[in-house]
């Protein structure tokens, strides 16, 4: 059965087959369905967490200098990457969902004096 669903990270509406079965882990089912390009952007962001764990990793047990720089350059590379594709996913965010987080950050923290 095809049913009408929305991106939950940009909203956009796809076409989902839905799973025979349960009916009461459709929502749960939907949290998990994305877009094409949502899913791509967030599989690469688990496979570079996975990498960036790896050299963590591998940084801690390391004892060579050059070994040691090594890492630490690829471990930049794939902190900036992760960023770059953070920054997609959040730029695919519905513009009101970004305005409340902004909005969020902007007010001052509770228990401070204003001046």
């Amino acid at each position: 059965m095809k049913q009408e669903h929305q991106c939950p990270q940009c909203a956009l509406p796809i076409v989902v087959d839905m799973p025979e079965g349960d009916p009461y882990g459709t929502n749960k089912f939907f949290k998990l369905v994305h877009c094409d390009q949502c899913s791509d952007l967030k599989a690469k962001l688990i496979k570079t967490n996975g990498y960036i764990s790896n050299l963590t990793i591998q940084l801690r047990s390391a004892k060579d200098p050059q070994t040691i720089d090594g890492i630490t350059g690829s471990l930049k590379a794939h902190y900036t990457g992760k960023d770059r594709i953070q920054k997609k996913l959040d730029d695919r965010l519905p513009q009101t969902r970004q305005t409340n987080e902004e909005n969020k950050l902007a007010k001052p923290p509770q228990g401070q004096l204003p001046w």
